[in-house]
């Protein structure tokens, strides 16, 4: 059996610490930070040795720089109105109708209605056309109320009211109910006043000397207003007539109005697009503009 020869720790730990130290030089010749002063200094020979001999970190590899983007212009296209919509009160007008006024000349009976298939229904039954008198709604719209129609045959004789109060109290005179003319305003447009005429029918005799009916006061109604029409319209004008004020039953329209109404929207519609053209392309010439003076600011 062989023995090694102890060696004292002090020793040892020179050894190794030469060896680390050789080590290190190799690994980093050009690092020689500590060596000199580990060597020189007495009082902290271990301290020194030990903190500077450790590896240093190596150094951060640069990161790759990415290119930075080239600068957008900033030429944002001006807002654009938008058409400012039909004026409801305008574009309501468009939608009336006109009321036809027809004429049974032997009951002496004037009968409105805005529907054309009533007209058309009562024409071939002895009515005869007159003229289209004003225009109301066919269908009910906002602030319009339906205008009721009786009919009494006896007398021979439609007649007009805005409410129902109003058409139950002719039942007792023998009227009885015959729909609506249409739909009028309450108010706004120009006032239909209801007018009637009394007279008295003779009786016509048959040969065999029976009555065909007694004598019995006819009414005739009519409804006006400032137009002219096929009756004169104004009330001093039917009272030479002979037509006697009753009431106003509503507001109706002038005939004519609708048309005029739709040319007054035409109109609207067409400036509204004039206006919105022309903010277009106001806006497209100043966003063109910008992006120019952006192009040219790049390049000079």
């Amino acid at each position: 059996m062989q023995f090694v020869a102890a060696v004292p720790v002090e020793e040892a730990n020179a050894v190794a610490n030469e060896a680390h130290e050789a080590k290190f030089i190799q690994a980093y010749p050009d690092d020689d930070r500590g060596r000199g002063r580990d060597r020189d200094d007495d009082h902290d020979h271990d301290h020194g040795r030990g903190r500077d001999r450790w590896p240093p970190r190596p150094n951060p590899q640069p990161q790759p720089q990415c290119p930075r983007p080239p600068p957008k212009p900033n030429c944002p296209l001006d807002p654009i109105p938008a058409p400012q919509p039909v004026p409801p009160c305008l574009l309501i007008k468009t939608r009336l109708q006109p009321v036809w006024r027809i004429y049974h000349g032997p009951r002496n009976n004037h009968y409105y209605s805005v529907f054309p298939n009533q007209v058309q229904h009562l024409l071939g039954q002895g009515f005869k056309r007159e003229t289209l008198d004003f225009m109301v709604f066919a269908t009910q719209e906002p602030g319009t109320v339906p205008l009721f129609r009786v009919y009494n045959d006896a007398r021979g004789d439609h007649t007009y009211f805005l409410d129902q109060a109003g058409v139950a109290q002719t039942y007792a005179w023998g009227y009885r109910n015959d729909g609506i003319v249409g739909y009028v305003q309450c108010g706004g447009a120009e006032p239909l006043r209801k007018v009637y005429k009394d007279t008295l029918v003779v009786p016509k005799i048959y040969p065999g000397g029976r009555a065909y009916h007694n004598v019995i006061s006819n009414y005739d109604h009519l409804l006006i207003t400032h137009e002219p029409s096929y009756f004169p319209s104004s009330f001093h004008a039917v009272r030479q007539l002979g037509f006697k004020y009753e009431s106003v039953v509503g507001f109706g329209f002038p005939a004519g109005t609708k048309e005029a109404a739709q040319r007054e929207v035409n109109a609207h519609v067409q400036n509204q697009q004039r206006i919105v053209s022309e903010a277009r392309t106001r806006a497209l010439q100043k966003q063109v503009a910008c992006l120019q003076a952006f192009v040219n600011a790049a390049t000079a």
